[in-house]
């Protein structure tokens, strides 16, 4: 602490010149100084901007290039952390740091980072992962582990869906490469599979002939060929009837709404019945 501050029994004269000293060479650092820390700031906010510029160039230049939005995504995300990393850098060089001492010292940092965010690291090794093997990419309708929706992001750490009510979910990419992913755009078309109950007493060519009618109308249904409508089983209150149809995978929810819907009108205007589960009760006096 400077002797100013600290000797209370000298006179204002003394304290004055101490004073005075302390300001002289406070200012004597700031004519050394200063112009460094200005030319710190100065080249900090230019690189900042310059980050900006370069991450914006290559997006658009990878967006021109029909680069798979994840990946561009991804490259983006490294590329910003790389130039930051590199304008610290320099910044702390113009401070007058000792450059060699930061970087061993961010060497020695990083082991022991490494270390405890493990599974980060293990995040961004299985982001990289996705992006190589591509198991999906923005825009396809995906599920894991249960959840459902269509991918908005692939980032270093997190893949992140939206699901059909519009909710954000955000995945960690180690559980997305760890577990089975079902991608139901990746193929142009689908099969779409539904059943449908008639009663023991109704006439089942009747039933298929009425299905068969039904897709034979609907321009949605394709390979048609490939069609199937049979008996998938006799059950207890009635009998089951498969119906298998190929559809564009954009087709796949409206046609499967509009069978649904289609079947019933017609089975009803058939007289065809739909049975359902029942259970007679006896009771014994």
């Amino acid at each position: 602490m400077p002797q100013f501050l600290t000797a209370s029994s000298q006179t204002p004269e003394e304290l004055a010149t101490h004073f005075s000293s302390f300001w002289d060479s406070f200012l004597e650092w700031g004519k050394s100084y200063l112009p460094r820390l200005v030319a710190a700031i100065v080249i900090l906010l230019v690189g900042w901007y310059l980050v900006k510029w370069i991450c914006r160039s290559v997006k658009k230049a990878m967006s021109r290039g029909k680069t798979d939005a994840g990946v561009t995504s991804f490259v983006n995300s490294a590329l910003k952390i790389c130039l930051w990393i590199v304008l610290l850098l320099v910044v702390a060089a113009q401070l007058g740091l000792q450059i060699n001492s930061i970087i061993a010292a961010l060497g020695a940092a990083a082991v022991a980072i490494a270390l405890a965010v493990k599974d980060s690291l293990s995040n961004v090794a299985s982001g990289i992962l996705i992006i190589i093997t591509k198991p999906f990419k923005v825009g396809d309708y995906i599920e894991i582990e249960g959840l459902e929706g269509t991918v908005y992001k692939i980032e270093l750490m997190f893949t992140t869906l939206i699901t059909a009510d519009n909710k954000n979910v955000i995945l960690p990419n180690s559980r997305v490469s760890a577990n089975n992913v079902v991608n139901y755009t990746a193929q142009e078309t689908r099969r779409l599979d539904l059943n449908f109950s008639i009663g023991y007493n109704d006439d089942i060519q009747q039933a298929k002939g009425i299905l068969q009618r039904l897709i034979d109308q609907d321009p949605r249904v394709v390979r048609r060929e490939e069609s199937i409508i049979g008996v998938f089983s006799q059950d207890e209150s009635g009998v089951t009837l498969a119906l298998k149809v190929w559809c564009n995978t954009s087709d796949y929810w409206n046609l499967h709404y509009a069978l649904e819907e289609q079947v019933k009108l017609a089975f009803d205007q058939a007289g065809i019945t739909i049975p359902y589960p029942q259970m007679d009760v006896h009771l014994v006096p």
